[in-house]
């Protein structure tokens, strides 16, 4: 005769249950503070890349007597001068530094960066899925040649046509998740007029159409997933990189006006190249 013997379970009591709901929902907590912790981390990286980039402007500009390039009277499209001096700083042509695809030929950039990586931001997430499938890791792969391009599509900083070594307070780049105007034909120290590809303006007269897109608004291709509307990062010609938002990006457009109109006496030069997706 087989003997079932019953079968006693404790139910759990009222301080172990608040033990277990606690241990379930603290990770819940957790997660928006992880969240953000990320998002700044991510946001300091970008704008250690943007160090980058201002570096390599201003080791290009120091092989040329403390000049940028487009901003030099002989760096004309065509003018032979002009041409071996392009070629000679790594690109194909003269045209090939206002070019965002491009103008990454130049050496001091190769040398600054290291790696076509380097100009995607950890807070670009789209720039990134893009960047797994290129099959180039680094500038070294192109010893030798200057008519490659770095697709816009793995980049997400905005390079500055007007961005000058010699005027610390002028940008040299930033994050492409802004807006603004279409870009302007602008006449350069060469005598050239020129609209750079893929460009945008950010016009001190029209500061209202100047702001960050954020993921936290839109969906569209100038987007860049892990910034909220009104925050970006910019690099400035004396090296230093700002994390501002879009009041603080109006203040440094203007001083990006009045920086260059004390300087030259030419055009101001208010476009970008910008690698939208």
């Amino acid at each position: 005769m087989n003997c079932i013997k019953p079968s006693f379970r404790r139910a759990f009591t009222a301080v172990e249950l608040a033990v277990v709901i606690a241990g379930l929902s603290i990770p819940a907590m957790l997660l928006p503070t992880l969240g953000k912790a990320k998002a700044k981390a991510n946001r300091l990286k970008c704008s250690s890349t943007l160090g980058y980039i201002a570096r390599g402007t201003i080791s290009i500009s120091a092989d040329i007597d403390g000049q940028i390039p487009w901003l030099m009277g002989e760096f004309g499209i065509g003018n032979a001068q002009g041409e071996r001096l392009a070629r000679a700083l790594g690109a194909k042509e003269v045209g090939d530094v206002y070019n965002v695809e491009t103008l990454w030929r130049l050496y001091g950039f190769r040398d600054a960066l290291y790696s076509p990586k380097a100009l995607c931001s950890p807070c670009d997430p789209a720039a990134q899925a893009r960047l797994e499938k290129h099959p180039v890791k680094s500038f070294d792969e192109y010893q030798g040649r200057s008519d490659f391009i770095v697709p816009r599509q793995i980049q997400s900083y905005a390079i500055h046509m007007g961005g000058d070594t010699l005027i610390p307070n002028t940008i040299l780049a930033m994050t492409r998740n802004f807006d603004g105007d279409d870009a302007v034909p602008t006449k350069k120290p060469s005598g050239d007029t020129v609209t750079p590809k893929f460009g945008r303006s950010l016009r001190v007269k029209n500061l209202k159409h100047a702001h960050f897109i954020g993921a936290d608004e839109a969906s569209h291709s100038r987007v860049m997933g892990g910034l909220n509307s009104s925050e970006g990062n910019w690099a400035m010609a004396d090296g230093s990189v700002t994390q501002g938002s879009d009041p603080e990006l109006h203040q440094a457009i203007r001083e990006h006006s009045r920086s260059w109109q004390g300087g030259y006496s030419i055009a101001l030069d208010e476009n970008l190249s910008r690698p939208r997706q």
